[in-house]
């Protein structure tokens, strides 16, 4: 009997040890618990607090935006001065950002703005107008944590005006043009010239197309000899047409000088800068354009000669930068598979470009500086924009102004003063935490 009583004794001390290491437990899992969900709830509270940051950022910049559109769309700023002191008047930072509390969370992002920026001195691009930068800094809190990011707009301001055109006519030259021997146009000329006898029609020479002349000009402006004629209206510019200076494109890589000759054939697939390009005897050069744009810069010349061609496959565009001079003769062409305007812009900064002997070039032609020269039945599809311009001996420029080129993306590589391309107006910089 005795001994029974013992056996349970024992059993009780047993149970309450049992008990009590499973309370021990119970609780060190409960701590681990409680312990990880404050962590996983400190992490949430954290990455929440830089989305909410950037929000904020966003938020502003998206303010900023809108008041820019607002204040250049009414046009009632005359210079720089005038708009930034409109735009930085009351209202510049936008109000606090609230967002939907995370439970029992306050969620807010607070803007701060420095003071309103003076002018970048000097302006980073050459006749631009007047930029600012403005810096700002989103606080941004949830529950007991904070965070901060900083951001900055670069903003600038010029009188609202439309995108400049090059190809309103089929030529358009800063100086003279002379035109001789049967030589013709058809789709209109423009002169900045308002001088006497800075349009030369000799010879049988013809324009068929409107005559655009510089301010100042009259019929004075236009000599015709030896039946030279227009058809078309004279008018006069109310001011000059500013030539654009041509931005090279940077970061192409770089490749081997073209020399091609005796019926040679090269495909070319990629962009990229050559220091010579040069097509002789039958030679052929194929861009692809098939997978998207390209963009081809020479650093030296670019010659076709004795029925050398180069044409382009696809439906987008072969943009070629030609650094030095360009010259077509003897046969010389260049193709597409549609025949359009479109799929070939030529961009020179060098003095001469020339076509001679039933030499053709199909597209437009921007080169501000060169004298375009065409001889001895040469011809040109599309339109030209150069300084002047001399054409002799049944020699032709047809441009299809019901098919104009498509001037879209050329003002990303040129220049005019005065003109800034909307893209470059409002430019936000990439935002970071301090």
């Amino acid at each position: 009997m005795k001994s029974t009583q013992n056996c349970k004794g024992s059993a009780l001390i047993i149970a309450i040890l049992s008990l009590a290491v499973l309370m021990i437990l119970s609780t060190a899992m409960i701590s681990i618990s409680s312990s990880n969900y404050e962590m996983s709830h400190a992490e949430r509270r954290y990455l929440s607090a830089y989305y909410v940051a950037e929000a904020g950022i966003r938020h502003q910049i998206e303010h900023m935006r809108t008041r820019f559109e607002e204040l250049q769309r009414s046009g009632g700023h005359t210079n720089a001065d005038a708009f930034f002191s409109a735009f930085n008047g009351t209202g510049l930072t936008a109000a606090p950002l609230k967002l939907p509390n995370q439970g029992n969370d306050t969620v807010m992002a607070v803007i701060s703005m420095t003071s309103p920026p003076l002018p970048l001195s000097p302006p980073p691009i050459p006749n631009t107008g007047n930029p600012r930068v403005y810096r700002f800094e989103s606080r941004a809190t949830v529950g007991n944590v904070t965070r901060n990011i900083t951001g900055s707009v670069r903003i600038e301001w010029a009188r609202m005006q439309r995108p400049p055109v090059f190809f309103e006519r089929a030529l358009f030259t800063n100086g003279t043009l002379i035109m001789k021997n049967d030589a013709e146009i058809s789709g209109g000329v423009g002169t900045n010239s308002s001088a006497r006898d800075s349009i030369r029609l000799h010879g049988g020479a013809d324009i068929a197309g409107g005559i655009l002349v510089g301010p100042g000009g009259s019929s004075n402006t236009i000599e015709m000899k030896n039946d030279g004629s227009y058809i078309g209206a004279l008018t006069i510019s109310p001011a000059l047409i500013v030539l654009p200076s041509i931005t090279l494109p940077a970061n192409l890589q770089a490749r081997v000088g073209i020399d091609l000759s005796n019926s040679q054939t090269q495909t070319i697939t990629q962009s990229g800068v050559y220091t010579e390009f040069r097509l002789r005897n039958n030679s052929h050069i194929i861009f692809d354009l098939t997978q998207g744009d390209l963009f081809i810069r020479i650093n030296g010349d670019l010659v076709l000669d004795n029925a050398a061609t180069i044409s382009t496959l696809g439906n987008n565009r072969l943009y070629m930068f030609v650094q030095g001079n360009v010259d077509f003769k003897n046969s010389a062409a260049n193709t597409n598979e549609n025949w359009s305007q479109n799929n070939f812009i030529l961009l020179v900064t060098g003095n001469e470009i020339q076509l001679d002997n039933s030499s053709r070039f199909l597209g437009g032609i921007i080169a501000p500086n060169a004298t375009l020269r065409l001889r001895n039945s040469s011809r040109i599809d599309g339109a030209a924009f150069v300084s002047t311009g001399d054409l002799d001996n049944s020699s032709r420029i047809h441009y299809d102004t019901n098919n104009r080129i498509n001037e879209s993306g050329l003002t990303q590589y040129l220049t005019l003063p005065g003109y800034i391309p909307p893209e470059r107006m409002f430019i936000i910089n990439p935002w970071q935490e301090p």
